[in-house]
């Protein structure tokens, strides 16, 4: 699937010798020796048990990530935060594009500015299919927004998908294309649900503009909590069934776990790529920006770990049969594409437990 054709394995360094070198004009290379320079950054700034991961999330080197580790991610369905995809793609562009408008440029350059940094990045991690897919939706909606026009999300999804199989069709049966494809399409059909609008009624929109301030906060705070829940629950339940069949795994923990480390992570990627940018041209700030990116992925860390060790956080079982999976997703496909179709929204929902 990878056009490699075989593996060599040695026992230790020694076994190997450079037989000749390969072109400075080779770009992969310069990515290759950025990538290994922004790693030996974290490793410099971060903590020893935190820059592996921070490697992992920030730049897609999960080498040096422990198994064990790994395998609490793994069995808690966190896995996901080690895989670059538009999570990471989209705080780098909602945070390139902040910064670039913060009368540093006009809002045109600003959203050419996160165009090229952020193909930049995806190439940086080794373009893999989450990380094209999320790049593409990022190019096309700052592409659209220039051009005063709103993309379509169908139409820039399918996009995506029609680039990540022209670079390798062998992505089509590959799990981690799927879960990512699955994932943004399910908020695609489940947006109208998860961002409320204000209330239609004039009185209760007065209402809730003249509340204390306090109160608004505290309303924010839970709406955007209930929010993260509810989209990590909606994108756990729709990928189950996939989930289950290829890997045998049932981790209800990722219900709760998702929710609590929401926070800690986007802080954790913000503040790592804070690190490496300061590293570079504003050292005194790098400290603090490391120090908040170290914490964050150590209480990421200490909960993840915390909650694989939780009994009956998580299950192996046998899964559902191929057939069965096919059907399910054809049929959520179906009421995504055909909406006249849909049947009503309580008898959709008895379906759907009939079938389960």
């Amino acid at each position: 699937a990878d056009r490699k054709l075989c593996l060599l394995r040695c026992n230790y360094p020694d076994c190997v010798s450079v037989v000749q070198r390969g072109s400075w004009w080779n770009w992969r290379l310069w990515l290759d020796d950025l990538r290994t320079s922004a790693a030996k950054v974290l490793q410099r700034r971060l903590g020893a048990g935190q820059s592996p991961m921070a490697a992992a999330i920030l730049l897609g080197a999960r080498e040096d990530v422990d198994r064990e580790q790994t395998d609490a991610f793994f069995q808690t369905g966190t896995i996901h935060l080690f895989a670059i995809s538009g999570l990471h793609v989209g705080i780098l562009a909602g945070a390139l594009f902040f910064i670039a408008r913060c009368g540093l440029m006009p809002r045109r350059a600003a959203l050419l500015f996160v165009i090229v940094l952020t193909v930049g990045y995806c190439l940086l991690t080794d373009a893999r299919p989450p990380v094209v897919r999320a790049t593409i939706l990022v190019v096309t909606a700052c592409i659209g927004w220039m051009s005063l026009r709103r993309p379509s999300l169908v139409n820039t999804l399918s996009c995506a998908a029609i680039v990540v199989l022209l670079l390798n069709p062998a992505d089509l049966f590959r799990s981690g294309p799927q879960l990512s494809f699955l994932a943004v399409a399910t908020l695609a059909f489940f947006k109208r649900y998860l961002i409320p609008g204000e209330p239609d009624d004039p009185l209760d929109r007065l209402i809730a503009r003249t509340r204390p301030a306090h109160v608004k906060f505290g309303k924010a705070v839970g709406l955007h909590l209930w929010k993260l829940f509810t989209v990590s629950a909606i994108i756990w339940l729709v990928a189950l069934p996939l989930v289950m069949y290829r890997f045998h795994l049932f981790s209800p923990i990722a219900l709760v776990l998702n929710t609590i480390i929401a926070i800690p992570i986007t802080l954790a990627l913000l503040f790592g790529f804070g690190t490496l940018v300061c590293d570079l041209l504003l050292p005194p700030l790098t400290a603090p920006m490391a120090w908040i990116c170290d914490s964050s992925l150590w209480f990421t860390q200490t909960v993840v770990v915390g909650g694989s060790h939780l009994r009956n956080a998580f299950f192996y079982v046998a899964g559902p049969p191929l057939w069965w999976v096919l059907i399910f997703y054809w049929g959520l496909a179906l009421a995504f594409v055909l909406p006249r179709w849909r049947p009503p929204r309580r008898w959709g929902i008895a379906i759907m437990l009939a079938w389960i």
